[in-house]
């Protein structure tokens, strides 16, 4: 299965730092390798900026503990270690693609 991550510009997430994150923390990197996506960026209702592609699935896994994954590497990597203000409250959102790739968008949360 193919998977991919779309990352809403709003909160301000550097995509290649979220692939840097992913590919050092051991939990994540024992699910795959995280590598950005070359194509132009896709259009999901909000803007998005680049996308992450998950490549070299080495165990199967449920979208829910990729999404968990997820946020943990967002979370322990990329925020601000206080919550303030600045830290952006997020949401991951998954989605079936008609390719039958799983895209996870992660956006401001309402």
């Amino acid at each position: 299965m193919n998977y991919e991550i779309a990352v809403s510009p709003e909160l301000n997430l550097n995509v290649k730092e979220i692939v840097a994150s992913w590919n050092a923390s051991p939990e994540a990197k024992a699910v795959a390798t995280a590598q950005v996506k070359e194509s132009d960026a896709v259009n999901y209702g909000d803007p998005i900026t680049l996308t992450v592609v998950l490549v070299g699935m080495v165990v199967t896994v449920t979208t829910t503990v990729l999404t968990n994954v997820l946020t943990k590497v967002i979370e322990e990597k990329l925020l601000p270690k206080e919550k303030t203000p600045k830290a952006p409250a997020f949401k991951i959102t998954a989605t079936t693609l008609a390719s039958g790739t799983t895209m996870l968008v992660v956006e401001q949360a309402e």
